[in-house]
């Protein structure tokens, strides 16, 4: 079989879906992408780990058979990536692939396709959101999922799609991210799933991918995609799937029952603390480099207008900051994981946050329309 590919069209995807292949497997047979020929001149690009897969359709000429073939993946991207001209041919016989551009000639063993194990098949039911605000949603969320060996649900996303909303919620038990967006398009059972933090990862790549390679308009910004550009996310029994496209991306539910992450969120406090983010962040981040891995913490004293940012740590001193604020409450003093809340704030929007907080015994927000980080305090 003879494939002809254009780099131009196909080099992104290719990165993409060799990105899924695994670099260190039980199954060897993992490493390689499958190139399965379709009608109308497309060939589809499918790798997977088996907890998370990629399928992507690319532009191709296909001749001299139908059959699959099965490549090493890395290798193949990398022969894809360093082609000197924008004409590929490849050309798979018996056990052996050559690719060709230019001058430049390479040959790859093959592997029988047949003993690839097949993707699962995505559902036509689904809920549709802008690939931005997916995009969005995801990074706003997914930095604080948990890697617990015994919690195995708080490992993923929390996917929720209601009515005309969707809602993503991380957490690793210490603090608390959660993200609500708008539906394109709703479906009637709508969707509760806890989805693996690998697949919704792809969310932003694919995003800026597609940016980088539709380029910016006229009217558009820079690495920005048409707002006509959608993500489908459908669930089955096992699966949660996100189609844009000729991509799908699809990965294992993961078991259990997900925290109820609704009870964990304060009500919102009358009295907070408005604070400059990158002040505060800056203060933050100076605290820090006095602290330790045993203290990991700094205190946030709060009186009147100035907050006062301060770390300590025996072996290594002392450091105290002063940042004016806007507080009208009594004064008090909470202590946070510097790096936990940098984490948040970084996420917000807005120029100043409102920081709520109480005590040492209760959790710390920051909210704006959309999203809410919820941290628990430090006892020094």
């Amino acid at each position: 079989m003879r494939i002809a590919l254009k780099k131009s069209e196909v080099s992104e995807a290719v990165q993409a879906v060799a990105g899924i292949a695994p670099q260190r497997s039980t199954r060897p047979i993992l490493y390689n992408m499958l190139l399965k020929p379709e009608q109308n001149g497309r060939i589809r690009l499918m790798a997977t780990d088996l907890d998370v897969s990629i399928g992507w359709t690319v532009p191709a000429a296909v001749s001299g058979g139908k059959d699959a073939v099965l490549i090493g993946a890395r290798k193949l991207a990398d022969m894809v990536r360093e082609a000197p001209e924008d004409d590929i041919q490849i050309e798979a016989e018996g056990e052996k692939a050559t690719i060709t551009s230019g001058r430049a000639h390479f040959t790859l063993n093959t592997v029988d396709a047949s003993e690839y194990p097949s993707l699962p098949d995505c559902p036509k039911t689904a809920v549709t959101i802008s690939l931005a605000d997916l995009a969005a949603l995801v990074d706003k969320t997914s930095f604080a999922v948990a890697k617990d060996e015994i919690r195995y649900a708080i490992n993923g996303i929390y996917v929720v799609a209601e009515g005309k909303t969707i809602e993503l919620t991380g957490t690793d038990g210490h603090r608390l991210a959660n993200a609500t967006g708008k539906l394109h398009k709703s479906a009637a059972d709508g969707i509760a799933a806890i989805a693996p933090v690998k697949l919704l990862n792809e969310i932003p790549k694919l995003y800026s991918l597609l940016a980088k390679t539709a380029g910016a308009g006229e009217g558009e910004e820079e690495n920005s995609t048409p707002p006509s550009v959608t993500a489908d996310i459908s669930v089955s029994e096992s699966e949660v799937f996100v189609k844009v496209g000729d991509v799908v991306l699809s990965g294992r539910q993961l078991e259990g029952t997900y925290p109820k992450y609704k009870e964990v969120i304060p009500k919102e406090l009358k009295e907070k603390v408005e604070i400059n983010k990158e002040k505060f962040l800056a203060a933050l981040r100076r605290a820090a480099l006095v602290t330790t891995e045993e203290t990991r913490s700094v205190a946030i004293e709060i009186r009147g207008n100035v907050v006062k940012v301060s770390g300590r740590d025996p072996e290594v001193g002392t450091s105290e900051e002063e940042v004016d604020a806007k507080f009208e409450g009594e004064a008090r003093e909470v202590a946070f994981d510097p790096r936990y809340l940098r984490d948040g704030l970084a996420k917000l929007k807005e120029d100043a946050v409102k920081l709520e907080v109480e005590d040492n015994e209760r959790a710390g927000v920051v909210r704006e329309p959309g999203y809410i980080y919820v941290l628990m305090p430090i006892r020094r």
